[in-house]
């Protein structure tokens, strides 16, 4: 596993916090895109998903 991987996680929360509000989200496939773009991280659909439960369980406090 690379560091970009690892790295993973926490650039789908900046995305998140920078670019989306109430009133205005992003679809997996725009955050892959981001996360391409940005960062030269290439991903799937589910992984990305898996991120923000993990970031929706972490915001939660549990």
């Amino acid at each position: 596993m690379d560091i970009k991987s690892k790295l993973r996680p926490f650039y789908v929360a900046k995305i998140l916090y920078e670019q989306t509000d109430e009133n205005h989200y992003l679809t997996i496939v725009q955050i892959m895109q981001q996360l391409k773009k940005d960062y030269d991280i290439s991903t799937s659909r589910d992984r990305v998903a898996n991120d923000i439960k993990v970031l929706h369980e972490i915001g939660r406090g549990n």
